[in-house]
């Protein structure tokens, strides 16, 4: 997948877009009607991420399944210097295991309260925003 520049700055700041493909365009269907979902197998019910066209596993056909969106830190890093562009720096991002599928990893920003500081292992919670220019829906990480 490759992405574009989010130009709109009157809804807040610039983000690299996604450009979705024949892979992924399931995920951003998704989450545009507010739904978390993942890429999973029909046949063998093996969880995929990042999506594919086939199970890697057994060749099977795949659909985007929901998901709950609970799960656990799995890491974290506070964006210091900007290298594309986006949000005012500091800020964080993380990554989230899900309850469902602990194999599956799912990266967003991490939204914390300024006393928070987050830990690799505590609950948090996949929750879904509209890009500055309203065109997607992407994932943000939210303690629980």
């Amino acid at each position: 997948m490759t992405s574009t520049l989010d130009q709109s700055t009157d809804r807040g700041p610039l983000w690299p877009l996604p450009i979705p493909d024949p892979d992924t365009r399931g995920f951003w269907a998704a989450t545009a009607q507010g739904v978390l979902a993942v890429c999973r197998c029909l046949d063998c019910r093996q969880w995929i991420h990042a999506p594919l066209e086939r199970c890697r596993t057994c060749m099977g056909p795949v659909e985007f399944a929901p998901v709950s969106g609970r799960g656990t830190l799995h890491t974290w890093i506070a964006v210091n210097r900007q290298a594309v562009p986006g949000p005012d720096v500091p800020y964080l991002v993380g990554v989230a295991e899900l309850e469902e599928a602990p194999s599956i990893r799912i990266t967003g920003v991490l939204r914390t309260a300024t006393d928070l500081r987050p830990q690799v292992g505590m609950p948090v919670t996949i929750g879904l925003e509209p890009t500055a220019a309203g065109d997607f829906v992407a994932p943000v990480i939210l303690p629980a």
